[in-house]
C-alpha cells in the first residue's frame, strides 16, 4: 500500500513555529527599555565624570602629591576606584549598545533579541557593581550591599541566560502571552522601576552632605576620617546608615523589578508575578521615602514633618485598595455601582434605557 503525506493544517504550522516567529516581550517593551537604558547611560556618564568621593581642591606647592581636580577615590581607595571605573564604564557602554540594538530591533530576529539579553545582563551587573564600589565605605555598608545584591545577581543571571528560546521550550507564545491590560501594567511598572533605579543610584553615589576633601588625624595618630568619605557618616552616623539602608534597599528592589517583568517564564503566571512586583514596588517607594527623610532632615521638627508626610502615602494606598476591594466584593456597593453606571449610560444616551 502507498502512503501519502498529509500536511498539517495552517493553524498547526503556525503553532509549531510560534516560538521562532512571534515577537518577544523585549520587542513589545522596546520604548520602555529604550528609556531605561537612556537614563542609565545618563547617570553613568555623569557619575563617571564626577566620581564618588569628589576631587582634590588644592595641591602641594612643591608639586608632589595629587593634583587639584584629580579624583580622591583613586588615591585613597585604589581598588575601589578600579572596580567603580570598570563597572561604571561597562554599564555606560552596555547602555549605548542596548540603545542601538533597540533602535534597529525587528519582530522576527531572535538572534538580536538574544544579543540584547546578554548586553542587558552586562548593563545591570555593571550598574550594581559600580553602585557597590562607589557607596561601600565601611564594613556595615559592604555587608548590607552584598546581602541585598547576591539574590538579585543570581536571579538576573538565571532569568536572562536561561531564556525559553535557549531551553527549547515549545509552548505556543499565544498560550503564555499576557493580555493587553497586563502589557499596559508592565509598561507602567517598568517606567516606575526605571525612575526609582536612576534616582537611587545617583543619590547613593552622591550622599547628602558631600565628602571630606582632606584627611584628619588627631595628635595621638588616631584617624578621624579620610578624604573622600561622606561627611554625614562622621557627623550623624545613625542618619547616614538609615539613608544608606533605605536608599540601597530601594535601588535593589527597583532593579529586581526589571528582570522580573521581562522574564517570559513567568508570563503564564501573571497574577503571581504582579503580586511579587507590587511588593517590590512598595519596598522601593518606602525605601525612597525613608532615604529622603534621613538625608534631608537636619532638625527634629523637620524630621517629624517629613515622616508624617511619608506615612500619608501608604495610608492613601491602603485606603484606595480597601475601597477597590469593597467596590468589587461588597454587595450593597456593587448594586450602587451598577445603578450609577446604568444611570450614567442613560444620561449619555448609550445605555439600553436610552435606546
Amino acid at each position: 500500500p502507498t502512503s501519502t503525506f498529509t500536511p498539517p493544517p495552517p493553524n498547526e504550522l503556525a503553532t509549531s513555529n510560534d516560538v521562532a516567529e512571534d515577537p518577544e516581550l523585549l520587542y513589545e517593551l522596546k520604548e520602555q527599555l529604550l528609556l531605561l537604558t537612556t537614563l542609565v547611560a545618563t547617570v553613568t556618564y555623569v557619575t563617571g565624570l564626577n566620581l564618588p568621593g569628589g576631587a582634590w581642591q588644592t595641591q602641594q606647592a612643591d608639586g608632589h602629591g595629587p593634583l587639584a581636580g584629580d579624583p580622591i577615590l583613586r588615591d585613597i581607595h585604589y581598588r575601589r576606584y578600579l572596580a567603580f571605573y570598570y563597572c561604571n564604564g561597562t554599564a555606560l557602554a552596555s547602555s549605548v549598545v542596548v540603545c542601538l540594538i533597540l533602535v534597529m530591533l525587528q519582530k522576527k530576529r531572535s538572534v538580536w533579541t538574544m544579543v540584547l539579553r546578554v548586553v542587558m545582563v552586562l548593563d545591570l551587573l555593571g550598574l550594581m557593581g559600580s553602585y557597590a564600589a562607589g557607596t561601600c565605605h565601611d564594613t556595615f555598608a559592604t555587608i548590607w550591599a552584598v546581602a541585598l545584591a547576591c539574590p538579585v545577581l543570581a536571579y538576573i543571571t538565571f532569568a536572562f541566560v536561561t531564556s525559553r528560546r535557549l531551553s527549547g521550550d515549545t509552548t505556543p507564545r499565544a498560550a503564555r502571552d499576557p493580555g493587553q491590560k497586563e502589557k499596559e501594567k508592565i509598561e507602567v511598572l517598568m517606567l516606575l522601576a526605571t525612575f526609582a533605579v536612576t534616582i537611587s543610584y545617583a543619590a547613593g553615589l552622591n550622599p547628602p552632605g558631600g565628602f571630606w576633601t582632606s584627611t584628619l588625624q588627631q595628635k595621638d595618630g588616631r584617624l578621624l576620617h579620610l578624604a573622600g568619605d561622606p561627611i554625614m557618616e562622621d557627623s550623624a552616623l545613625r542618619r547616614y546608615r538609615a539613608f544608606f539602608v533605605c536608599n540601597t534597599t530601594a535601588f535593589v528592589a527597583s532593579l529586581f523589578i526589571i528582570p522580573l517583568l521581562l522574564d517570559e517564564k513567568l508570563s503564564s503566571k501573571i497574577s503571581a508575578r504582579f503580586r511579587a512586583v507590587y511588593g517590590f514596588i512598595a519596598v522601593a517607594l518606602l525605601g525612597l521615602m525613608g532615604a529622603y527623610a534621613a538625608g534631608s532632615c537636619r532638625k527634629t521638627d523637620s524630621t517629624v514633618k517629613v515622616i508624617f508626610l511619608a506615612a500619608a502615602v501608604p495610608a492613601c494606598v491602603g485606603l484606595q485598595l480597601a475601597l477597590s476591594y469593597a467596590a468589587l466584593h461588597l454587595k450593597p456597593i456593587k448594586v450602587m455601582r451598577a445603578s450609577f453606571s446604568e444611570w450614567f449610560d442613560h444620561v449619555r444616551g448609550t445605555g439600553p434605557a436610552a435606546a
